[in-house]
């Protein structure tokens, strides 16, 4: 039996919902392997991780017993499609993916389900994406049961707060489409009165689900290629970043983080649903929030500056982004996520 610390705190941190207070996404398990992988070059004790996954978990909702749940097991995808999106139906669909990672290969069931659930990673089922790739990273530590119902948390999750932003699938059918990494730093927001209209949203996914009704965000999603470039859009979202560190903007980048990850961990399977609903994401992000782009010049960031403003973090979110975006410096080699990484923790 694996007594590992990061075993240890997922095992623990299955005892609450995936999300508390109603909407707000848990990150426990998430900013402990952060944490835990940024130890090679970070003075961070073992104990100051628990310490903090103890601390987080005050804040958490234990799981509960919900006696609306339904043998998912026995019904058709048709019908099981219609209960996509409810959070009712949480622990039905945690205990069908329970039941489908016992019985049947992983892989193959998560190349399964995330073609058929990818539109619908919009909004808060994103937070679910990202700790399913965080999952993915830890599982040499994890006992394999613990890892069997981390994974059926996050696609339960997933399933029970999916929502597309956009029903339909456009084919790369002109070559006048632009790329998602070009409307980037070619984007428009929404017009002031359509922005002060979501300025009441208190989460980033109502104003995703608001924006959604706009016809600019059906208008921008015409003229978008559907194939990612995701070097390019990652690059441009840091460069965004490097001086306007924007909470939409360090969603959009774990996501993709997360996705690059997905796809190490499954390079065969159709993409096809999770590009699409990544592209609705980022234009939904672009287009609801102000982010003004300035002129930027490299300022030589050393990974040691980063790495120095690491030890003693104790913002979840900045522990993720800091992880993130030195894992992108690893991949890419470009200075520019060193950029924005500081500009978020320093």
């Amino acid at each position: 039996m694996k007594s590992h610390l990061i075993n240890n705190i997922f095992k623990e941190n299955l005892k609450y919902l995936p999300k508390w207070q109603g909407a707000l996404a848990n990150h426990v398990s998430m900013a402990a392997v952060a944490m835990f992988k940024m130890k090679e070059w970070v003075h961070i004790e073992d104990s100051e991780i628990e310490r903090q996954a103890k601390k987080y978990a005050l804040n958490l909702t234990p799981n509960r017993i919900n006696s609306s749940s339904i043998d998912l097991q026995q019904i058709e995808w048709a019908m099981q499609k219609k209960l996509l999106g409810y959070d009712e139906y949480y622990e039905s669909w945690k205990n069908f993916f329970l039941k489908e990672f016992a019985d049947k290969d992983t892989k193959e069931v998560m190349s399964l389900w995330l073609s058929r659930l990818g539109t619908g990673i919009s909004a808060a089922a994103g937070h679910s994406v990202i700790r399913l790739a965080y999952a993915l990273m830890a599982e040499p530590h994890l006992e394999r049961a613990v890892f069997i119902e981390e994974i059926a948390t996050c696609f339960g999750d997933y399933a029970s707060r999916y929502f597309p932003l956009s029903e339909e699938i456009i084919t790369n059918d002109s070559s006048k489409k632009i790329r998602l990494d070009q409307y980037i730093l070619e984007h428009n927001g929404l017009p002031e009165e359509k922005l002060s209209i979501l300025s009441s949203c208190n989460l980033i996914e109502d104003k995703y689900y608001l924006c959604r009704n706009f016809p600019e965000f059906h208008e921008a999603l015409s003229k978008l290629n559907t194939e990612i470039d995701f070097e390019s859009v990652l690059k441009n979202l840091a460069s965004i970043a490097a001086t306007n560190p924007s909470f939409a903007l360090l969603h959009c980048i774990t996501l993709a983080h997360a996705l690059l990850c997905l796809y190490d961990y499954l390079p065969a399977f159709n993409k096809k649903s999770l590009s699409h609903g990544y592209r609705d994401y980022v234009v939904a992000a672009i287009l609801t929030n102000n982010l003004n782009i300035q002129p930027f010049e490299l300022e030589g960031v050393t990974l040691e500056q980063v790495y120095q403003n690491v030890e003693g973090l104790q913002n979840d979110h900045s522990q993720k982004i800091a992880f993130t975006l030195t894992e992108l410096y690893a991949r890419y080699s470009n200075p520019i996520y060193l950029e924005a990484a500081l500009s978020y923790i320093k």
